[in-house]
């Protein structure tokens, strides 16, 4: 039987066989694309693309947010609004807040281990630009939206983007 020697911080790609030794602080890879490059394990810099990344992140939540609470709940009659279909939209923002908070608190964490602290998130408050009346037909969200014209759908994807879009701009790290 032949033992390889893997080095202090090595770590290999998972699934394969390794046939030689390795180095300290490598990662190593003898599979499709053979890999064998230094590693550091101290935590890397370029904290701005990190959190700019994480921002752009929460803006799509809040963005997906802003889609269910100023659209679809709005579009639901007031007795569907008491039924199932209102208490799953009321779920899906609940769970569309508890996505934002533990990224925020993730994009905290890795922030404060590098000194930085990062303030208060501010949300754009960006009032949807199309008509929304509710509707007995409000169940099939996805007839509603295919019926929806060219227009409109540029003017909701430009509001989902412009959320995202200022939501960036307004937290970004100065």
């Amino acid at each position: 039987m032949l033992w390889c020697v893997a080095g202090f911080g090595t770590f290999t790609v998972a699934g394969q066989m390794v046939r030689s030794d390795i180095g300290d602080n490598r990662v190593h890879s003898e599979m499709a694309r053979k890999i064998d490059a230094p590693w550091d394990f101290r935590r890397k810099g370029l904290i701005e693309p990190r959190a700019e990344r994480n921002l752009e992140y929460i803006g799509h939540l809040a963005a997906l947010r802003a889609w269910y609470a100023e659209v679809r709940k709005p579009l639901l009659s007031p007795e569907q609004m008491s039924s199932h279909l209102g208490q799953t939209l009321d779920a899906a923002i609940g769970v569309l807040d508890s996505g934002i908070d533990e990224r925020t608190t993730r994009l905290q964490q890795f922030l404060s281990a590098r000194n930085v602290v990062l303030p208060p998130l501010r949300f754009p408050s960006l009032a949807c630009p199309l008509q929304i009346a509710p509707h007995a037909g409000a169940h099939d969200h996805i007839a509603w939206v295919r019926s929806l014209s060219d227009d409109e759908v540029k003017l909701g994807t430009g509001w989902l983007q412009e959320i995202v879009e200022t939501f960036v701009r307004t937290n970004r790290l100065a």
